[in-house]
């Protein structure tokens, strides 16, 4: 499915290898290292009249990194989706930020029957029980054989509670044994609905729901061990817009409105009560870094951003890439929430930009001290980030890994006898513009300096998120 555009940009080209095969590694990868590193993202951008025209709209494709005894091993392949079919047959239905092509006929028709959303899962990837899905942020999942990528199957979240949008990041906690998600449902009365799904099981059930006149564009939101936050950022839609028939992108439809402020709806997770919700200074926010209960008040870390750029300045110019990638970037951002007095009070942490950030899984919900991230040290951004940052989000002191490319989502895994939270590695994608070729960068996570790295055959387009999976081979 790909296509050689003339001036295309490197990382959002397509591909259409699928590859396995050993790489050769420059370094030492620990021998601890065991497990797997999968990643999804978008693998082509191309349709069969044209391409996609937002980044979050290629086509999802997962790459797996295979970590054992010292050697990597890499596979890709693509999820074969309705979407990825419909992609190949030049039937595009729209998705994040490209628009549809549905008919006067078509659109008639959706008036009775709304068409079904995107399932170009391209977003993250989890684990529910012993099942392995991709994510998107509609109601639909696509299960693959976490050992060769296989797509084994299309389906949706079952059970109440029913929701239009889901948040691309649940989270697990490890305790209960459940998976907490967000869905929004766009309605007459429109809801935020928080649920959970028990491990080994695939129906949820509803753990709470917020009304929301305007409901607001959510991608992450917060969990701690006592309470669940829906942090609601002034980027916000009227259902009966988005529900109407249309070829306008979902996105497109949102209108920012800095005069609402950022509300913290705080819900408490044992009765499902809101049980504050107050309202601080408007900005906008993709990724929630780490909450965590502090006595009885709750700490909540951010990445932050003033205004919506940050999704306005992904669109594609028509030759490939966004014609243009400066905004203000990513500040770490930590809000202290007081639910007994219903306030909120927030400070940053750190000024430079800051990109899909990460913490060690040994202290998610819990007090801790390092952030993992995409790193550039200026503001505003003028460039895709080259560097992986380390943050002590205690003093705000930094350290900085120079990947020599566009870097990927960094990702920590902690060495399983290590007694510090950053006893481990940093495992992340770099992109090398100079030798068009991607490389899989192992970073040792207290010192910040290169263990190893191992290239692979060809230049993958920049990807989302992924995850460590020590049990998949």
């Amino acid at each position: 499915m790909a296509t050689d555009h003339a001036g295309t940009r490197l990382g959002f080209h397509s591909i259409d290898e699928e590859l396995d095969t050993e790489l050769a590694v420059e370094g030492e990868v620990p021998g601890w290292l065991s497990g797997a590193l999968i990643r999804n993202g978008p693998g082509s951008f191309d349709l069969a009249d044209g391409a996609v025209g937002h980044w979050f709209d290629g086509l999802a494709m997962l790459r797996k990194f295979t970590f054992e005894d010292g050697r990597v091993r890499y596979r890709n392949r693509f999820l074969r989706t309705e979407a990825y079919a419909d992609a190949e047959r030049g039937e595009y239905r729209g998705g994040f930020g490209t628009d549809g092509s549905l008919s006067r006929l078509e659109k008639a028709a959706a008036l009775l029957t709304p068409p079904s959303p995107t399932d170009n899962t391209n977003i993250d990837v989890w684990r529910f029980g012993g099942e392995y899905a991709a994510l998107t942020e509609t109601e639909h999942l696509t299960l693959f054989d976490p050992e060769t990528l296989e797509t084994t199957g299309l389906t949706t979240y079952l059970g109440e509670p029913y929701g239009q949008h889901v948040t691309g990041h649940p989270h697990h906690d490890d305790e209960r044994g459940v998976t907490v998600g967000l869905s929004t449902y766009f309605g007459r009365q429109p809801e935020y609905r928080l649920w959970r799904q028990h491990d080994g099981r695939w129906s949820r059930e509803s753990l709470a729901t917020l009304p929301a006149d305007e409901p607001a564009y959510l991608h992450s939101f917060a969990l701690t061990d006592r309470y669940a936050v829906v942090v609601e950022f002034p980027l916000v839609v009227s259902p009966l817009r988005l529900l109407r028939p249309s070829n306008e992108a979902f996105i497109k439809r949102f209108d920012w409105d800095p005069e609402r402020g950022t509300r913290y709806r705080v819900v408490d997770r044992e009765t499902g009560v809101e049980v504050a919700s107050p309202v601080g200074e408007s900005f906008f926010c993709f990724h929630h870094v780490n909450t965590y209960d502090d006595g009885e008040e709750l700490v909540l870390d951010m990445v932050t951003f003033p205004d919506a750029a940050a999704i306005t300045e992904l669109y594609f110019d028509g030759v490939g890439g966004p014609s243009s990638w400066e905004l203000e970037g990513g500040r770490l951002t930590r809000a202290r929430l007081d639910p007994r007095a219903g306030t909120v009070e927030t400070h940053e942490v750190h000024g430079g930009h800051l990109g899909l950030p990460r913490v060690s899984p040994a202290v998610t919900a819990s007090e801790y001290r390092y952030a993992y991230a995409q790193g550039d040290p200026g503001q505003p951004v003028t460039g895709l980030p080259e560097s992986v940052l380390k943050v002590d989000v205690e003093t705000g002191e930094d350290q900085w890994y120079d990947a020599g490319g566009y870097t990927s989502e960094a990702v920590f895994v902690p060495r399983p006898d290590g007694d510090r939270e950053d006893d481990g590695v940093v495992l992340a994608v770099v992109l090398d513009a100079d030798t068009e070729r991607s490389e899989l960068h192992v970073v040792d996570g207290a010192s910040m300096t290169r263990l190893a790295v191992a290239p692979l055959p060809h230049a993958l387009p920049l990807d989302f998120h992924g995850q460590f999976l020590p049990e998949v081979r």
